[in-house]
This record gives C-alpha cells, structure tokens and sequence, in this order.
C-alpha cells in the first residue's frame, strides 16, 4: 500500500527536474482513507517545498486531519529560506509521514522524524529508499 502511493510523491518530484538546484527533488503525497487527495513537489529553488505545496494544494484543511503524507526526503526542521517543514505538518493534522528516505544533510539527519515524532505523529521510513535517491 505505501509503496504506490511513494511511487506517486516519486513522480511528482520530477516536476522541479533541473529547477531546483542545490535542493534535491522531492516529491509529496497526501492520502486519506486510502484516497489520494493532493500532490506537490518542490518546483523552485528558493521557494515552498514539497510538503507545503502538497498541504496547499488540499482542496480544504479539513481533509488533513488524521491523513498520511508520503515524502520522498525527510522533512526539514531548519529554517533556511523557508521555514521548517516539519511545523507545517504538525499544525496541519496529519498524523502519519511515511518518509522515503532520511536526509543526509548534516542540518536534517534524523532531525525532521525526531521532531515529528516527539509531535504524536506516526513515522515510517524506508519506503522504496532506493528509487527516492534516484
């Protein structure tokens, strides 16, 4: 089951293919009940990331409270040029983040599941690590 819904956040991702350099690509997906309700990704160096895109583009908060996001990238919990992603989760009403893989940038590394953690969410990772490097 979170397999395909990762593979999603995966081809999401490719939208910001050549856009933004120095992040990653990262992909985001936001499931409820077993229902895809929105996509995102990052799309701009400088601007929202993924998870912010992919609350954004709910059609309501509403949908949000007790749903799972699917992330390629471990969540940031740093603030750069956009604040941490990882408070925009928690005030959203997700309860699940199923993360492809952790970040091995020194500022995130294990930082974003420990805070979401610590917040009563439910974190998964693992989930097609390898094709969320890719």
């Amino acid at each position: 089951m979170h397999q395909s819904f990762i593979l999603a956040a995966i081809e999401e991702a490719r939208k910001g293919k050549g856009k933004t350099f120095t992040n990653p690509l990262v992909g985001a997906a936001i499931v409820k009940e077993g229902k895809l309700l929105s996509l995102g990704a990052h799309l701009h160096y400088g601007e929202s990331h993924a998870e912010v895109n992919v609350i954004k583009n709910c059609s309501s908060p509403e949908e949000l409270f007790n749903s799972t996001l699917y992330v390629t990238l471990e969540p940031c919990n740093h603030q750069g040029k956009q604040p941490p992603c990882t408070q925009a989760i928690v005030q959203s009403g997700i309860t699940t983040v199923v993360i492809g893989q952790l970040d091995p940038n020194p500022l995130v590394a294990g930082k974003g599941r420990e805070f979401l953690q610590k917040h009563g969410i439910k974190v998964i990772v693992g989930v097609e690590e390898e094709k969320c490097r890719a």
